[in-house]
Order: C-alpha cells, then structure tokens, then sequence
C-alpha cells in the first residue's frame, strides 16, 4: 500500500510513518510510505504514481492541507484523504474535498491500524498471499502490473518498482485472480489496468515495459483488455 503524509511538522511527520508502517506489518500488506514538509513539496510529485492513501495537516503554510487536498482532487486523485488537526472546526471544510476521515491531534497507533483497514474493506481488496523465500507476503492486487515466469521462478513486478519472487507458478497464480488480469503468453499474465496498448505481438504497459503476447492468446487477451475498459468506462 502506498501513503504519502504530509506534516510541516518533522516530528508528527515520523511519528504517523511509524503508525503507518507498523500498522501495515501488523496487517501483512507491504508498504511504501512518503512524507513531505508542506503542500507544495507534495503537489510537485502529484504526477507520479499516484498513492492510495494521503494524510494531511491542515495547519501548514503557505499552503495548508485544505488546499492541498483540494488540489489533489482537480488533478484527479481520487484516493484516500485523511486530514489531521488540532480542531474541529475545518470539518465541514473536510467534506468538501471528499476527505474520507477527519482525524483529531493527538493521532494514536490504534487508530491509524483501524483506518488503515477500513479503507481496504472499503476497496473489497482481499490480499493475494504468496510464498517468498522464508516469508508469506500480502499483495494488493491493484498493485500487481505484471507476473512473469523465468527460470523456474515467479517475479511479480509492482506498480512501485519492487519485484516479489515465489516458487508458485503461473497457473497457480493465476487461480487466485480475478477479471482485472489476463494471460498474455505462457510466461506472463498481466494487470488490465496497467495496459496501455495491445499491439500484433505484444502488451504495451504504462510504464514502457513492453510483454509478449503468444499466438494461442492473441485474441483473448484482446478480448479480455477490452471488456476490461469497456466497464470501467459504464
């Protein structure tokens, strides 16, 4: 799961990373977790990979976290948003950026390991749990872009640039997902979401990475790449 937090204040900054961190250990979801010193700092990354999640103080300047958060949504975010003060009085304030919790100072670990669940309650994501190395690790299948099978071993290559190894293979793998991916090729299954292109002989990802496409699944990775955006789009 990916979180960005944004606090003026280094202290309270770490401190909510750590409740992050922890929290998502706890539950057995990998992490990736960002903090920045003021809005603008953030909103010069608001371009990348977008994360699930974003915690903002409101009381920051010159652009405070209602700015932000505003911000955030005309540019098409359309994550989490956790704002964080000392007061209620900007509640109201809150909804109107589609915040999806207002959180009063001081923040606890307990309730940044509830929030934290509730919100992948919210998205019905259940884990997809693979075997690698000694350890037994959750993914988030939105964060899966694409599966490839290589010497008699799994990569599962993450939307932040980390690969996940396993002994599993594909057609193991592929039991355990769902609509939002496609068998391109013997070796390869890929995430929908993350195809931009499917061409003669392969998948065109969003990130340039280029995955074959065999002939025995040309016309049903076709297939399935459309039904896939055809519903996103409904």
């Amino acid at each position: 799961m990916v979180v960005w937090i944004c606090d003026d204040n280094e202290l309270f900054a770490q401190q909510y990373r750590q409740f992050v961190e922890t929290a998502l250990e706890e539950q057995g979801m990998p992490a990736q977790v960002r903090t920045f010193a003021s809005g603008e700092a953030l909103l010069t990354h608001a371009g990348e990979p977008r994360p699930d999640a974003v915690f903002l103080d409101v009381l920051m300047e010159p652009v405070d976290g209602l700015q932000t958060a505003k911000a955030l949504r005309e540019r098409g975010y359309d994550g989490f948003i956790v704002l964080i003060t000392s007061s209620r009085e900007y509640a109201i304030d809150g909804y109107k950026v589609g915040a999806f919790r207002y959180l009063l100072k001081p923040v606890e670990q307990e309730t940044i390991s509830l929030l934290l669940a509730e919100m992948r309650r919210v998205t019905g994501e259940e884990a997809l749990t693979v075997p690698s190395g000694k350890s037994v690790l959750a993914l988030r299948r939105a964060d899966i872009v694409y599966i490839e099978r290589a010497n008699r071993r799994t990569h599962i290559h993450l939307r932040d640039g980390q690969t996940v190894e396993t002994a599993l293979r594909l057609d193991e793998l592929e039991r355990q997902l769902d609509s939002a991916f496609a068998r391109c090729h013997k070796s390869f299954i890929v995430g929908l979401r993350y195809c931009a292109r499917i061409g003669a002989g392969e998948v065109s990802l969003r990130d340039g990475t280029q995955v074959s496409v065999s002939r025995p699944y040309a016309q049903q990775i076709k297939a399935d790449f459309f039904r896939y955006h055809r519903q996103k789009l409904q």
